[in-house]
């Protein structure tokens, strides 16, 4: 008899430990160690999900209290490395084994089952608020209304593909007869769907022949190959200008991996990437490419994974996640636009893919390629210091024209009688390149219509009541939406609080942008790329190809437009605010601007035309900003390294970030207090040489950035620390320390070692 002990899928910390259960003969074949299994838990036997982490011959409890398995999925599983991985995860990232395997396994791993009740939502914000508005009050329809608060508010969010009924009676925390009462009210839809796979259509693409390459991308590719064939796990920064041909390197890289009869992950940082970089991929190697991303159904997720298990993709492309591909015989993973913060998951567990590459590397024994035209401060730090080796392009893949850059100081323009969102330079480089039949890129890292909303009279900002913060003007539909929490209003003909009828919006968003570009040059097609016009599932390739080809003169768009795409015909770019991420309240705020407009700017003079961009500021000097338009990383670096050394940040150090949340602000802040106090008494119990050599440093509480969110208020805690281990220590044994507390446990506590976004 054959038992397995099993990690269960339930991330309390209470069931962090294997459970042992019994194999029936019928499942002897199939039952192994990586398995996903069904099995009975609990008083109530209800059926859950458990990953079988070890195989036994005999049960370690008596014999009467073990229960069988009851089925496995024989089309999911994890091989050995990845259980490793798993187990690294967990005590890296200080999360619970089965979190790290529920980030690790795809989506849609249910066993038995091959039918699934799944919900949609039929209503727009505005057909929700109006039903919710016709049961406020019903005391018997209390319920209803409370789920109907809960989607208007976003606490449950169901993508346009629908999610199962029975995570949304989790989430909405609510009963099937309310979920029917909703349903016969015409707010949602009920269907079965089939979760079983969904193929994805074969792709019939010619094989592209390899570029020649210049010397630098030579010598770069030389040694990444040594690497490939020597089995060497090295960790490679390939550096280079925008359009010095990184993804030429990394095609000849892959084509090589793919002749020793291995495997390739190319990971990607946006959604907005994927159709231009699966288009070149496919191109070059055909229908062994496969892509993993958030907007794939989970049917299709799961046809991925098996695709890659079998060997009949070779080659995976996709955001953070698909670092977890389960090639049997991996041979490289390269991270593109390797400074993007979205490989930083922000959800438990909080992984960075890069780090998470870069065990799989150490453990199978092959390189990861990380490439940038604007790498983070850390990863070139580590380059310099020879942690990673430093591959430099330098020079632009096909010779043309020079980019010109300008900088237009926005005070001169306003002192000239400019009040407009466009500077007269660039206004009539836009002009001189719609009347080339040339295309026009115009960026702007804020959705929506205005920031906020006001009334002249009394000074009254609208806010969303549960964030505390100013709502967003989106003219569409006249609506304020809270990009926070998701909530959503119709703007108010009068101020709720004096009555008048004076109310403005103030500031400016991309659907303003895009208003006055309509308004300035009426013969232009203009299209808008952000959150709202990309919510659809084939949004972002919809837009893309109808600027790609030619069905459009202007693009205006948030940072979807910032990263990798190729547009030819674009010769002018314009920058419409580049400080505005400048003065936020983040240690990386001139990294992420110096980023942000390189890489923008880079959209231009790739082709022969050659092109012109524009750095519209308030803050012409900054360093920052200078660098930018001379498209210079070594001068950015330089500055902003020695602000990091003489402030403590890293790459000088690790941050811990500890976030505490509660709806009774008085609750909170005096909670807060007594939670500095305990990590202040646990600092002060370690060896004091120790505290000196790790130079730790605790900052706060004080409120978090976002001070309330979703009616939850906010408290952060820091602690500065050498290395990250220690960190981890720390905040293993202030879990201790805080769970023996009844007195905390009103208080939701989050952390996160070394985040990406300012907290």
């Amino acid at each position: 008899m054959a038992y397995a002990k099993v990690i269960v899928e339930l991330t309390a910390a209470s069931l962090e430990r294997p459970y042992t259960y019994r194999v029936p003969g019928a499942l002897e074949h199939k039952v192994r160690t990586g398995s996903v299994v069904a099995i009975p838990f609990g008083a109530g036997n209800r059926t859950i999900r458990g990953t079988v982490v070890a195989m036994e011959e005999h049960a370690d409890i008596p014999l009467e209290k073990v229960k069988d398995i009851q089925d496995v999925h024989d089309k999911v599983d994890l091989e050995s490395q990845l259980i490793l991985l798993g187990h690294w995860m967990k005590e890296r990232y200080v999360c619970s084994l089965q979190a790290a395997f529920n980030a690790i396994l795809p989506a849609r791993t249910d066993v038995s089952a091959r039918k699934e009740s799944r919900v949609r939502l039929l209503l727009d914000p505005e057909a929700l608020t109006e039903a919710l508005a016709s049961v406020r009050g019903n005391a018997t329809l209390a319920k209803r209304a409370g789920v109907l608060e809960m989607l208007l508010e976003g606490e449950v969010r169901i993508p346009p593909e629908g999610v199962p009924s029975r995570r949304f009676l989790a989430q909405a925390r609510t009963t099937q007869g309310v979920l029917q009462g909703l349903v016969k009210a015409g707010v949602l839809a009920l269907s079965q769907v089939d979760t079983g796979e969904m193929p994805v259509p074969p792709r019939e693409a010619p094989v592209e022949r390899p570029l020649p390459l210049h010397p630098a991308q030579e010598a770069g590719l030389h040694r990444i190959l040594d690497a490939v064939e020597a089995g060497r796990p090295d960790t490679f920064l390939l550096h280079g200008i925008t359009g010095s041909g990184k993804t030429e390197v990394y095609l000849q890289a892959i084509g090589r991996v793919l002749e020793l009869g291995k495997e390739a992950i190319v990971l990607i940082p946006e959604i907005a990437l994927t159709p231009q970089t699966i288009g070149r991929f496919v191109e070059r190697f055909g229908n062994v490419v496969g892509v993993m991303h958030s907007r794939l159904s989970p049917r299709e997720k799961m046809d991925q994974w098996q695709k890659a298990r079998s060997g009949e993709v070779r080659v995976m492309v996709g955001p953070r996640s698909a670092v977890f591909t389960p090639f049997p015989h991996l041979g490289m993973i390269v991270l593109d636009e390797e400074h993007e913060m979205s490989y930083k998951s922000e959800q438990v567990p909080k992984y960075h893919a890069r780090e998470v590459a870069i065990k799989r590397s150490l453990m199978g024994g092959f390189p990861v390629v990380l490439g940038s035209a604007t790498p983070l401060v850390e990863s070139y730090h580590k380059a310099l210091e020879g942690q990673y080796t430093l591959l430099t392009l330098e020079d632009k893949a096909v010779s043309g024209p020079d980019l010109e850059v300008e900088v237009v100081d926005m005070r001169q323009e306003l002192l000239e009688g400019n009040k407009g969102i466009l500077s007269k330079p660039l206004q009539e480089a836009m002009a001189g390149a719609l009347e080339r039949k040339e295309q026009v890129l115009l960026f702007l890292n804020r959705r929506g219509y205005a920031q906020a909303v006001s009334c002249r009279q009394c000074g009254h900002v609208m806010k969303c009541p549960s964030c505390d913060l100013p709502y967003t003007y989106h003219a569409e539909g006249r609506r304020l939406l809270c990009h926070h929490c998701g909530s959503s209003v119709k703007s108010p003909e009068s101020c709720p609080s004096c009555g008048s009828v004076y109310i403005k919006a103030f500031g400016i968003g991309t659907q303003k942008v895009e208003k006055q570009v309509q308004k300035m040059f009426p013969q232009a097609r203009v299209v808008r790329m952000d959150l709202d016009t990309t919510s659809t599932k084939d949004g972002h390739a919809r837009i893309l190809g109808e600027f790609s080809q030619g069905r459009a003169d202007i693009l205006v768009g948030t940072q979807m437009v910032a990263k990798g795409h190729h547009f030819e015909n674009v010769t002018v770019v314009g920058v419409v605010a580049a400080d505005m991420s400048l003065f936020m309240n983040d240690f990386r705020n001139s990294e992420r601007t110096f980023q942000l407009v390189t890489q923008v700017t880079g959209r231009t003079g790739r082709g022969a035309k050659g092109g012109r961009a524009f750095i519209q500021t308030y803050s012409p000097g900054h360093f920052s900003i200078q660098a930018a338009r001379e498209q210079d990383y070594g001068k950015f670096y330089r500055q902003e390294v020695l602000y990091r050394k003489m402030m403590g940040y890293p790459p000088f150090s690790n941050l811990l970030v500890l976030l505490f949340s509660s709806t009774d602000e008085k609750a909170l802040v005096q909670g807060s207090r007594s939670l500095a106090g305990e990590m202040e008494a646990l600092l002060e119990s370690l060896d004091p040489k120790l505290l000196r050599e790790q130079e730790v440093q605790m900052i706060g509480p004080a409120p978090a950035n976002l001070s309330k969110v979703r009616d939850m208020y906010r408290q952060r805690l820091m602690v500065k620390a050498r290395t990250y281990k220690f960190l981890t220590y720390l905040i293993k044994e202030f879990y201790n320390r805080m769970q023996a507390d009844e007195k905390y446990k009103p208080l939701r506590v989050a952390f996160d070692i070394n985040p990406m976004v300012s907290q």
